[in-house]
């Protein structure tokens, strides 16, 4: 099974940290980095082939991916300060397309159980959702419609709103619908958007449905309130 996460980000809401170092390898409590959490993670999910997009400092990421010896290939987005994961996404095309893929976003701290439950599913595409969690102002929204998801926002309310996590898992067929869709925006020069702003002009055709990870943590990490509160839920759960 092959991944890809997008670690091309600049992570400005982290303040000194990611003048130095990319937001992936914030410390959770542990003492392990975000990006090495993700790539062990990923690995005893039976994932064999980790693509990921990289903006500021990424020989500071090789050098994690080389220590734990993960099947690791580099993509570099050299615009990441002026564009969006969207370019990444389309610079990464060569490497991911015409197989099924494991999509999330480089900030994303999951429980162990995650990947496997997602993989063990036996609908093809699906993304990441949590009805039971308050709808978040800062992080994604999905607007779910008779079982698929139509729309995945920031901030999105209203009928058929869940609180959403950008972990996907992509058959070839939907993965093809949303590049293509990437590639036009980017063709646009609307380089400045969520990648999800391609998927949700071709919702109905990709037809990504729910995955419900309610009862395990998935969370992303844009500040450091952010990291102090998933912290505190990993150190609550390893209790």
């Amino acid at each position: 099974m092959r991944a890809l996460i997008f670690n091309s980000g600049v992570g400005r809401r982290l303040g000194a940290f990611t003048r130095a170092h990319p937001k992936a390898l914030l410390r959770l409590p542990d003492g392990e980095s975000i990006f090495a959490r993700q790539l062990r993670l990923l690995g005893a999910a039976g994932v064999d082939d980790i693509v990921v997009t990289t903006g500021p400092f990424p020989e500071q990421l090789a050098d994690v991916a080389a220590g734990m010896g993960a099947p690791v290939r580099f993509v570099p987005n050299p615009d990441f300060a002026t564009t969006n994961y969207l370019v990444s996404f389309a610079l990464a095309r060569p490497l991911v397309d015409g197989d099924d893929l494991l999509l999330l976003h480089g900030d994303l701290v999951f429980e162990g159980g995650v990947a496997p439950g997602l993989l063990a599913d036996p609908r093809p595409d699906l993304v990441a959702v949590d009805a039971t969690a308050p709808l978040p102002d800062k992080d994604f929204t999905a607007i779910v419609e008779d079982g698929i998801v139509r729309r995945i926002a920031v901030g999105a309310h209203g009928p058929g709103a869940v609180a959403c996590q950008p972990l996907y898992k992509l058959s070839r067929r939907a993965l093809v619908v949303w590049l293509d869709a990437v590639d036009a925006l980017v063709a646009q020069g609307r380089t400045d958007v969520y990648a999800e702003d391609a998927l949700n002009a071709v919702a109905r055709t990709a037809a990504i449905r729910p995955f419900s990870h309610a009862g395990l943590l998935l969370a992303e990490i844009d500040d450091m309130a952010d990291l102090a509160r998933v912290g505190a839920a990993l150190q609550r759960r390893a209790g």
